[in-house]
């Protein structure tokens, strides 16, 4: 339903990490509209756990724990 969709604005919290220096790298994959336990309700796919692809990633927000246990960034919204 919002696969071709771009949100119109930029969330007030990423707009002030911006203007305090921060680097936005990109955007993470979540569970559709948040909501799920596993991370597996997503139309994009579904980020594995960098521990154990037996294991899930995480809840809602598994894309933005993937990338921080992962190691690629050292924090995620």
């Amino acid at each position: 339903m919002l696969e071709h969709y771009r949100a119109p604005y930029t969330a007030t919290v990423v707009r002030r990490l911006e203007d305090a220096g921060a680097i936005v790298i990109g955007k993470a994959t979540m569970d559709e509209f948040a909501q799920g336990t596993t991370g597996e309700n997503s139309p994009f796919p579904i980020p594995h756990n960098p521990y154990g692809i037996d294991r899930v990633a995480g809840g809602s927000s598994s894309g933005s724990a993937v990338a921080v246990a992962s190691g690629m960034v050292p924090v995620a919204l």
